[in-house]
C-alpha cells in the first residue's frame, strides 16, 4: 500500500511539472516571437513616418525607398503578431517544437536574404544616378537592421527550443492517458 501511494504522488508530480514546463516553454516562446514582432512594426512604422516628412528633400529618394521597404515590414510584423498568437493553442510539447523549427527555419533564410539586400544596395549605391544610389543606401540599411533583427530571433528561438527540449525526458517518452485531458510523461 506504501509503493502505491508513492507512485501515485510521483505519477502525479511527474504530471504537474510537464504540464507547467509545457506552459512556461510555450508562453516563452509566445512572448519573445511577439516581442520580436512589435520591434520590426515599430521599426517599420517610424522609418515610414520620417520618410513622410522628408518629402521634397535632397534625400527623398533614400527615404522613399525606406518608406517602401517598410511597407513590407510592418505588413510581416502584423502577420509575424498574428501567428504568434497561434502559439497559445499548442497543448502538445512536439507541436511546440516543430513551430520552434518552423520560426528558426524562417529567421535564418531571412538573414541570408539580409546579406543579398545589402550586397545589392552596395552595388545600387556606387551608381552615378541619385536614385539608384540612395536607394542602395536605404537598402543597406534596412538590410542591416533585418540582418540583426533575424540572427537574433533565430538564437532567441533557438535558445527557447533547446529549453524545451530540455524539459522532456531524455531517455524515452511514453504516454499514459488518466482520463481525457489529463496526461503526464514517464522517462525510462
Amino acid at each position: 500500500m506504501k509503493h502505491f501511494f508513492f507512485f501515485t504522488i510521483f505519477f502525479f508530480a511527474l504530471f504537474v511539472n510537464a504540464q507547467e514546463s509545457k506552459i512556461d516553454h510555450t508562453l516563452n516562446t509566445y512572448q519573445k516571437i511577439n516581442r520580436g514582432m512589435t520591434v520590426l512594426s515599430t521599426w517599420a512604422a517610424s522609418n515610414m513616418i520620417i520618410g513622410a516628412t522628408q518629402i521634397g528633400s535632397d534625400q527623398w529618394y533614400y527615404h522613399r525607398a525606406n518608406m517602401l521597404w517598410n511597407t513590407v515590414n510592418l505588413g510581416l510584423g502584423i502577420v509575424g503578431l498574428y501567428q504568434s498568437k497561434s502559439l497559445k493553442e499548442i497543448t502538445d510539447t512536439d507541436d511546440l517544437i516543430k513551430r520552434q523549427r518552423k520560426f528558426e527555419k524562417t529567421f535564418i533564410i531571412n538573414s541570408g536574404l539580409d546579406l543579398v539586400y545589402m550586397a545589392g544596395g552596395l552595388v545600387l549605391q556606387n551608381n552615378s544616378d541619385q536614385e539608384l544610389a540612395q536607394t542602395g543606401s536605404s537598402l543597406i540599411l534596412q538590410g542591416g537592421f533585418l540582418l540583426l533583427f533575424d540572427t537574433l530571433m533565430y538564437f532567441t528561438i533557438r535558445k527557447e527550443r533547446t529549453n524545451t527540449l530540455k524539459s522532456v525526458p531524455q531517455f524515452g517518452l511514453s504516454l499514459v492517458e488518466m482520463k481525457p485531458g489529463f496526461s503526464f510523461s514517464l522517462s525510462f
